[in-house]
């Protein structure tokens, strides 16, 4: 029997040919609802009366005229700023400590652990609990009958609505800069702090001079996701506060959300939720140029 030619095909098509799966999968799960919402924001897309019609950059213009666009706009910015910086502290100062030798590290390694691994809704129904303006919330508990500090039950969630979300979101994401910080941290080479010692570095100095520097590329991805992360979140909002009291923590994505899926204006929606992810957009390229030059000296 005659021999089977096959015909042979270049590495490179090769590589092609197995990535086909995979853009297949990438275009319908995020180029194609892309493509839909910039299709969406053009029209006049609404349910209650049901409507699609030519818009154009009708509903741009009307969102960026709109003064809840913005005032949503710096309370994202406020919470993003206030939780990055609280989340990203506090899980690197969690992480030196984990780092250190102690009686029950692994326990507590293993604890810290337990607030990612809750569902999010579930973490927040948690804190809304402990929250609790009456007095048998557990914060409240503790202030008033055990450490006597205050002498009325304090509302948490309506007097400190913003800084309530910063830390509930706070307590959800810390754990992730601790993993990742902590798993930095124990590969600085033990003898650059035996030098830093040697030529008369503090505690201050070695964490300043020899682990900070050491340790801030995981940082910076640190930062990066949690930015990310901060600037969408809805789910903290939704649990804790439903944007209120009033619009005190009326973020981007929550007005978003009372704008498609409570006023069914799926067209003005769509507008925020692309400035949303134009948002995103920039803050990671930004944060790349930062890290690209800062690491390899590179534009």
């Amino acid at each position: 029997m005659p021999a089977l030619h096959r015909r042979e095909v270049s590495a490179q098509t090769y590589a092609y040919l197995l990535n086909i799966p995979s853009f297949f999968i990438v275009a319908f799960m995020i180029v194609y609802p892309i493509l839909f919402m910039l299709y969406v924001s053009l029209h006049r897309w609404t349910l209650l009366p049901p409507k699609s019609e030519f818009a154009g950059l009708a509903n741009y213009v009307e969102v960026l005229r709109g003064i809840d666009f913005w005032n949503s706009f710096l309370r994202t910015l406020f919470f993003t700023v206030a939780s990055v910086a609280v989340t990203v502290v506090g899980g690197l100062a969690m992480a030196l400590v984990l780092n250190e030798a102690f009686k029950g590290r692994s326990v507590l390694r293993a604890l810290v652990l337990v607030p990612w691994a809750i569902p999010p809704i579930a973490n927040t129904l948690m804190w809304k609990w402990v929250l609790h303006p009456q007095a048998f919330g557990a914060l409240n508990w503790l202030f008033m009958d055990i450490l006597h500090l205050v002498d009325k039950p304090v509302a948490w969630v309506t007097e400190y609505a913003m800084l309530s979300v910063v830390y509930v979101n706070a307590y959800r994401e810390m754990p992730f800069c601790v993993i990742v910080l902590l798993a930095a941290i124990s590969t600085v080479p033990l003898e650059h702090y035996d030098a830093a010692k040697v030529d008369g570095a503090g505690v201050w100095g070695r964490f300043r001079h020899v682990t900070l520097p050491l340790i801030r590329i995981p940082l910076w991805i640190a930062v990066l996701f949690q930015t990310v992360w901060a600037i969408r979140v809805f789910d903290t909002v939704y649990g804790l506060t439903h944007g209120g009291p009033g619009d005190a923590t009326k973020v981007l994505s929550w007005l978003f959300y009372v704008t498609a899926w409570g006023g069914y204006d799926f067209g003005h929606g769509s507008v925020i939720t692309i400035f949303l992810g134009l948002i995103c957009v920039v803050i990671a390229y930004v944060y790349f140029r930062v890290f690209f030059k800062e690491v390899f000296g590179k534009r």
